[in-house]
């Protein structure tokens, strides 16, 4: 199968299972959407992280910046909704 940037780029394509499948699956327990794409994101880059530059360290960071907006949303979520924090 040639390289497809668009359809099937090979930095998403290298394992058993193709990212956005992993996406779809992980995501689909989250009831807020902005935490389930902070999620989704943040798998992407894990992903792709050690396939798409020659270090892994820029979406290693992007990861993990994403990781903290998804916790800093429901930390803010169960605040409002009085159950504190974890």
């Amino acid at each position: 199968m040639s390289n497809d940037n668009v359809q099937h780029p090979s930095h998403y394509t290298h394992g058993k299972y193709e990212t956005i499948d992993v996406i779809e699956d992980i995501t689909s327990g989250y009831d807020d959407g902005f935490t389930a794409h902070c999620v989704g994101t943040a798998v992407k880059y894990l992903y792709r992280a050690p396939h798409k530059h020659e270090s892994p360290l820029e979406d290693l960071r992007k990861a993990a910046k994403y990781v903290e907006f998804a916790i800093n949303r429901e930390t803010k979520r169960a605040e409002e909704n009085g159950k504190g924090t974890v």
